[in-house]
């Protein structure tokens, strides 16, 4: 892999299996969920990690293990503290987002059309959602933690382009083996994510094509290595 580091480029990596990773060193990291275990190919170097989870999957014993395992430079979390999620036993600083701030940064990046993931849930799950978001167990409105992920890379790293990679808005297994990214949620991701501002979509390069025709942006033709266990 080229080890030098290019400050040019902060990379979001999501789960998505067989996914081609960039053989590049990036000045910043940002991964979603499980991702973080990806991370440790880059993270040898100067780049700093921010592993985002949500505040169901940080629960999950398989994802938390693994976000822990990279140590990440900092973990946010997608939830309110008051979800009562254990903090990694590790000295890595937790914080977390509540849903109104998540809703504000979707906001800024596709308008009022994250509501559309709300809205195409069946009536009985709207209702649980609303109640699991005014508990603050849930964010009952727009993207997947992979999406949000590269919202938060966006907004926090206005310098840098942004490479994604793993993050295909499809639903599919991941490349650990265990879980399911649903189909349904894959299309929700869709929906909202190709009203993303033009001036975002110009800092975006992708390694996915599926990505790259359904939302407008630029495929990433630099070096690649392979999502792979090998990777890890």
């Amino acid at each position: 892999m080229n080890e030098a580091i290019n400050n040019e480029y902060c990379l979001v990596m999501g789960s998505k299996p067989n996914a081609p990773l960039p053989d590049i060193t990036p000045h910043q990291i940002v991964t979603a969920n499980a991702a973080a275990a990806l991370a440790k190919r880059y993270h040898g170097g100067a780049a700093r990690h921010t592993a985002i989870v949500s505040s169901l999957q940080y629960k999950n014993d398989n994802v938390y293990q693994k976000v822990v395992d990279a140590k990440p430079d900092e973990i946010i979390i997608r939830g309110h503290k008051k979800a009562k999620i254990m903090d990694p036993v590790q000295n890595i600083p937790v914080s977390y987002i509540p849903g109104n701030q998540q809703f504000q940064l979707e906001v800024t990046y596709f308008g009022l059309y994250n509501l559309r993931a709300f809205m195409l849930r069946p009536g009985l799950k709207k209702i649980k959602a609303l109640i699991r978001h005014l508990q603050g167990k849930d964010y009952m409105f727009g993207s997947s933690t992979g999406l949000w992920s590269i919202l938060y890379a966006l907004d926090r790293h206005p310098d840098k382009k942004i490479i994604v990679a793993g993050i295909g808005l499809q639903g599919g297994g991941h490349f650990y083996g265990k879980d399911e990214f649903r189909t349904e949620d894959g299309i929700k991701d869709y929906l909202i994510a190709k009203h993303l501002k033009s001036s975002a979509k110009n800092r975006l390069f992708t390694t996915d094509e599926y990505f790259a025709e359904r939302v407008g942006v630029t495929i990433w033709e630099g070096p690649m290595l392979s999502m792979t266990k090998e990777v890890i």
